[in-house]
């Protein structure tokens, strides 16, 4: 009998939390895929926010504690409802099915099932639509151009407000939604828009493979073995390897640790790259006044990279120059103190004080000597994770940020653009007036061409469902 207790006990509390975990990651990171989670599971945990771990703790950890000191205030009555032995076999028999019921509940939750479901099947879609980088042949203009590229985090075309493509009543981004309509935003409609997400992108190192690459980030879960670092894709040829190769000198900065997600791995790997990140900044003692509760601020990292781009333009070598920002992170973002909390919401306030920053930064830009011969693309690294900032509105149409100023090509053809992240991959190199091949490269299109995007050709919704199912070309020409 005292077994059967301790079953139940053990079987009730292991049902409360694998409950409050599945609703604590929905609400934190937003509907999540399997492939997002599995990817993390494989990389470094390095540079974890300190606050999710936190959360989680405060959130999911504090019902089944409480629950704990109940059963054990109320241990008498409790055992001797449980000394019937009928009794005791029903509420055996519920704990068992509430166990089994609340894991198939998770699972389905975060894509798990489906996941394995779909890898039944084998797509060769990769396979028919990847264009080798190392097959095309790129025309350099005989000056080449410098480049930045921004990425920033989570954000969206979505925080602008409805008139001008957004999802709000209140434009969070107002001098973002300028910069991106006073120069070339590529949209999805005739509006703001932006790129859609799709299958194996989501979260921070997928936007940045993604983007410089033109592949996404499947996970080697099943078919081929994973018995080695998943994600160095040896065989690929990236934005970096190809600047390099012309000469560029190259360089990353962000905000928090460069480990987490393999984001290090990946741009040591594929480039000539100097990485600075928050353990740099701590060794050289700037971290010290420049904190934030994730790590570097924005702010800070911004006035480093104007040192950093002076010093560069000195030189006679052309720059490629990547700053990852952080202060949007989500659930709750950070708002720095030179910023006014304009509403009540933290995460708005982040929004706008991330708005602020990038503006006065690309505004220092263009009063520079090195300006003329400078491309400035900004984006979002993917959709922002924070649900609950979208209960009140339609999520249907969130996109991700994009604007591309100084390029070296026009186009006209920017509204009604069907297209993914992966598109970014040559439309950044032709933002320099790097000539492409039939415009296309990886799994990205020419944006600046008029050739149609894979999602034009296929459609989103073939296109994202292809690209879920297993792919023995990917595990073997790309991944490995």
């Amino acid at each position: 009998m005292k077994t059967k207790k301790y079953i139940t006990y053990v079987l009730s509390l292991a049902a409360f939390i694998i409950i409050i975990t599945s609703i604590w990651i929905m609400k934190y990171f937003d509907n999540p895929t399997f492939e997002q989670i599995l990817y993390h599971i494989y990389t470094p945990i390095k540079g974890t926010d300190l606050r999710i771990i936190f959360d989680y703790c405060v959130y999911c950890l504090s019902v089944p504690t409480i629950i704990i000191l109940l059963l054990f205030i109320f241990r008498k009555k409790i055992n001797n409802i449980l000394s019937k032995k009928i009794l005791m076999n029903v509420i055996l028999t519920f704990s068992i099915i509430a166990f089994i019921g609340s894991i198939y509940i998770c699972l389905n939750h975060i894509g798990c099932i489906a996941y394995f479901t779909v890898q039944k099947e084998e797509s060769t879609f990769i396979e028919e639509n990847y264009i080798e980088p190392a097959n095309v042949k790129l025309s350099f203009p005989k000056k080449k151009r410098n480049l930045v590229v921004l990425y920033l985090e989570s954000m969206e075309s979505s925080f602008s407000d409805t008139k001008k493509g957004g999802l709000f009543k209140t434009n969070y981004i107002p001098n973002l939604t300028k910069l991106a309509n006073d120069n070339i935003s590529f949209s999805d409609s005739k509006k703001l828009g932006g790129a859609k997400w799709i299958y194996g992108t989501g979260w921070t190192t997928a936007g940045l493979v993604n983007t410089i690459a033109g592949i996404p980030i499947k996970t080697p879960f099943s078919g081929d073995a994973a018995n080695e670092n998943p994600f160095s894709f040896p065989k690929i040829i990236t934005l970096g390897e190809i600047l390099d190769e012309a000469g560029y000198k190259e360089k990353l900065i962000m905000g928090s640790e460069a480990d987490f997600g393999g984001i290090s791995d990946f741009f040591t790997k594929h480039g000539n790259f100097e990485i600075y990140d928050i353990k740099t900044a701590k060794k050289t003692g700037f971290f010290d006044n420049n904190s934030s509760p994730w790590g570097l601020q924005d702010r800070a990292l911004l006035e480093l990279a104007k040192e950093d781009l002076t010093n560069l333009s000195k030189s006679d070598e052309p720059f490629y120059y990547n700053i990852i920002t952080i202060d949007t992170h989500a659930p709750k973002g950070y708002t720095s103190k030179d910023c006014k909390d304009n509403y009540k919401d933290k995460y708005a306030n982040a929004l706008s004080c991330s708005d602020l920053h990038i503006s006065e930064f690309i505004n220092w830009l263009t009063e520079q000597e090195f300006y003329d011969n400078t491309t400035i693309v900004i984006m979002g690294d993917h959709l922002s994770m924070n649900g609950d900032f979208f209960n009140k509105v339609n999520t249907d149409n969130r996109r991700i940020y994009n604007a591309f100023i100084n390029s070296a090509v026009e186009t006209k053809n920017i509204k009604n653009r069907e297209y993914y992240q992966m598109d970014y991959f040559p439309t950044i190199l032709a933002s320099i007036g790097v000539k492409i091949e039939g415009n296309r490269l990886a799994l990205g299109t020419n944006l600046f061409s008029d050739e149609k995007t894979l999602i034009e050709k296929y459609t989103y919704e073939n296109v994202n469902t292809e690209l879920s199912k297993y792919s023995k070309f990917y595990n073997s020409n790309i991944l490995y």
